[in-house]
């Protein structure tokens, strides 16, 4: 089981929730999709990690911006003062997706 959080931008009401979890809810694998409205968070509960270009390409048909994917760290994270990407006692709140 993999769990990935990542960045959303343009989602303003429900029916924008509702359009981001249909479309990732369709990528193979999810099991779940969990969309946080006011950060713009989605966390993609899926039985192998998720190509990151899927991800985009069915953020985009709901009409959204996939912005980045969201770090473990900082004051509201799992590893508050640890990154997994870096071995620096910070972390960025997303990494931008490339």
């Amino acid at each position: 089981m993999t769990v990935q959080t990542y960045q959303v931008t343009g989602m303003t009401c429900g029916h924008c929730v509702g359009a981001v979890t249909q479309e990732l809810s369709a990528l193979e694998g999810v099991t779940s999709v969990d969309v946080d409205l006011k950060t713009g968070e989605v966390t993609v509960d899926s039985g192998e990690p998720l190509d990151i270009d899927k991800v985009r390409e069915a953020t985009e048909e709901a009409g959204y911006t996939l912005a980045g994917t969201v770090g473990l760290c900082g004051p509201t994270r799992r590893f508050k003062n640890y990154c997994r990407w870096e071995s620096v006692p910070w972390c960025w709140p997303y990494w931008p997706v490339s």
